[in-house]
């Protein structure tokens, strides 16, 4: 019996080497490469780096969004407009062995990886990805480029943001010597953006690295109205950015708004946009005052096609001797961003020397924006509002209906001062310049 035990135990020894061959995991080829994406259906875009670095061909960035000949490899961001339910990506794989292979690929998943609700984890986007081509593959030796063609579709009907995440399965093997390998892979691709509508004016060649705030701001907005509203209280409230928050000072020197000789009064500034952006990422915490709110709001609507203006209004009265002077004004109650705006009496009247928003066209009316603030009262009628203003009608925005102080303004300062006025300062010609 003893003799039998040990038969058998050597048996199994023998045996155990060659079960553990049988099951053996096909490798990945180290020389086959995923070489080249070039998406179609996407709107040419630019970044805050790229912008400045490469005038002499617009700003724009690369055609081919992922090439491992160029360095980076892979560029900021590809745009779509809403509206555009699928983009076709040609797809470039090498195989620089010495030998052919031949195989199958499968595209399995697709989805898009955008910021929740809160900016601190992940809400995912399902995708659907196919092949125009038959799923037999043969790559050549020595790097001869074999181009497929894959369709995702399903892109977002609404401003949206995020990672595009792709699964595929490519096994395959090398017919002289039977090696076999898989190079199936889940990876990430290109971040992904949707806009509302054809970017307009500063933002005609979308930053990606802006809409990286401003897509966030307006997540899940369609169509133009929506689109205002969801911006202007997505900024107010730093929405999906936890992490990377702004928040309004009245006292904060002007910091991305360049001006003549210091002067706010001048038409004709210019927005260095990248120190935003890059303050934006390098930061948790961004305080602005109201002029560069105004200007950041301005672009971002810019971002998703509603064109409108930063304008910024001051108060001066007559000097008695033929001249004016500038005074100040007195708001109604006011609570600044990003605190929480629900409780009454945290607002407080407060004492600007001027105030900066955002003017647009809605339909006939001549409308007014400003997220840096929610408003203690609505401005008709003075019920409860305790939000940031979204297309309050002009004039009524500064005083109410009739004057009824429900407005912006509460009174001149000082009440004494003869003949005071509002001036106004619209930014028309705001323009982009490398800060």
């Amino acid at each position: 019996m003893r003799i039998r035990l040990c038969v058998l135990l050597l048996l199994l020894g023998c045996l155990a080497p060659l079960a553990s061959a049988q099951v053996s995991v096909p490798q990945r080829f180290a020389d086959v490469e995923l070489a080249k994406r070039d998406y179609a259906s996407n709107i040419p875009a630019s970044d805050r780096n790229f912008y400045y670095a490469n005038n002499s061909t617009g700003g724009v960035l690369p055609s081919v969004e992922y090439s491992n000949d160029r360095a980076p490899a892979q560029v900021s961001g590809v745009v779509f407009k809403r509206g555009t339910t699928s983009t076709t990506i040609q797809v470039v794989f090498r195989n620089s062995r010495s030998l052919d292979l031949s195989g199958a690929l499968s595209w399995t998943s697709a989805r898009i990886a955008a910021p929740d609700a809160n900016g601190t984890g992940t809400q995912y986007l399902p995708l659907s990805i196919s092949s125009t081509n038959p799923s037999a593959i043969t790559l050549p030796k020595n790097g001869v480029p074999v181009t497929r063609t894959v369709v995702v579709s399903g892109l977002p009907a609404s401003v949206a943001l995020g990672q595009l995440e792709v699964s595929y399965d490519l096994p395959l093997v090398e017919e002289e010597t039977n090696l076999r390998g898989n190079n199936g892979a889940s990876e990430t691709w290109e971040r992904l953006y949707v806009v509302d509508d054809v970017p307009v004016g500063l933002q005609a060649v979308p930053w990606t690295d802006f809409l990286e705030y401003a897509c966030r701001w307006a997540f899940s907005a369609s169509g133009q109205a929506d689109m205002r509203q969801k911006m202007v209280e997505g900024m107010r409230y730093s929405r999906r950015s936890s992490n990377h928050k702004i928040y309004y000072n009245a006292n904060k020197d002007v910091q991305f708004i360049s001006r003549l000789n210091g002067d706010v009064r001048n038409p004709n500034p210019k927005l260095m946009l990248n120190l935003f952006s890059s303050s934006m990422n390098g930061n948790p915490l961004v305080g602005m005052q109201c002029a560069d709110w105004a200007a950041i709001l301005n672009t971002a609507f810019a971002s998703q096609g509603y064109s409108a203006s930063a304008t910024a209004y001051f108060a001066q009265a007559s000097n008695g001797n033929g001249g004016t002077i500038q005074i100040e004004f007195r708001t109604n109650a006011l609570l600044a961003a990003p605190f929480s705006d629900t409780v009454s009496t945290d607002y407080k009247k407060q004492l600007f020397t001027y105030h900066a928003i955002v003017s647009g066209s809605v339909g006939s009316i001549d409308a007014r924006f400003d997220a840096s603030n929610s408003y203690l009262y609505e401005y008709s009628q003075g019920a409860s509002w305790m939000k940031p203003v979204v297309a309050w009608p002009y004039p009524s925005y500064l005083w109410g209906n009739n004057n009824n102080h429900f407005g912006l303004i509460y009174e001149f300062v000082p009440t004494t001062a003869i003949n005071p006025v509002i001036v106004t300062v619209d930014y028309t010609s705001l323009e982009l310049v490398k800060g």
